[in-house]
């Protein structure tokens, strides 16, 4: 179906545990290449190399989404111990060092309660489920988008009631700023009926001594 390119070095094949995903590794190397193979396509393909300098152990997680490559004690000496965690198609999701690290191990998958018939059922179903869900889907969002909605309403009409009752103050209070204002009512008037006045008003003042001039001192 496909092999390698001449020259390069690998030195392990490991297979995902259900098959369709292959990993080549140059374990113990310099490089430290491991090379993601899609075969599950009509021609195997090559999604991803990534490096992890000096690993000595890799390992697929039970459910084949996942793939880890470890510099571990008793590997290649000068290495720098910790782990790689790759995605089954070779993009890096995160690594990490970890002095005096020995061993690697997943949690084991949890068996599957299910009868081979239900599982079968599921499987076949599995277009009508994922309609279903779908559609559960959209109605929660539209609820959410109407919970929104709803409190938006609500805000804007704690907003008018506070508008409204400060217009009422400011109405019954008309009479008072007129008087205060010299009888000029200035709720009704425009911008261009104002007057500007401009107040000066000294807010610090200091005595100095200017020096003489040729003519006074004569």
């Amino acid at each position: 179906m496909s092999k390698l390119d001449p020259g390069v070095q690998f030195n392990e094949v490991s297979w995902a545990p259900a098959g369709g995903w292959l990993a080549i590794l140059a374990k113990r190397s310099n490089g430290g290449n491991v090379m993601f193979v899609d075969t599950t396509l009509q021609e195997a393909k090559r999604t991803n190399v990534v490096e992890h300098p000096g690993f000595n152990k890799s390992y697929w997680d039970p459910t084949g989404r996942y793939f880890v490559t470890c510099s571990t004690l008793g590997g290649r000496i000068g290495a720098d111990l910790g782990f790689r965690l790759y995605t089954f198609q070779g993009r890096e999701l995160c690594r990490k060092g970890l002095e005096r690290l020995s061993q690697f191990k997943w949690r084991p998958r949890p068996p599957v309660k299910l009868s081979d018939q239900k599982l079968k059922e599921i499987k076949n179903n599995l277009k009508k489920t994922a309609v279903r869900f779908e559609r559960e889907d959209n109605e929660e969002k539209n609820r959410a988008s109407q919970e929104v909605v709803e409190k938006r309403r609500k805000i804007m009409t704690a907003f008018e009631l506070i508008r409204q009752k400060n217009l009422k103050k400011i109405a019954a209070e008309r009479e008072l700023r007129i008087s205060l204002r010299d009888g000029v009512d200035t709720d009704n008037s425009k911008a261009d009926e104002l007057v500007e006045e401009q107040i000066m008003v000294a807010l610090d003042t200091q005595k100095t001594l200017a020096p003489l001039g040729e003519d006074e001192l004569v």
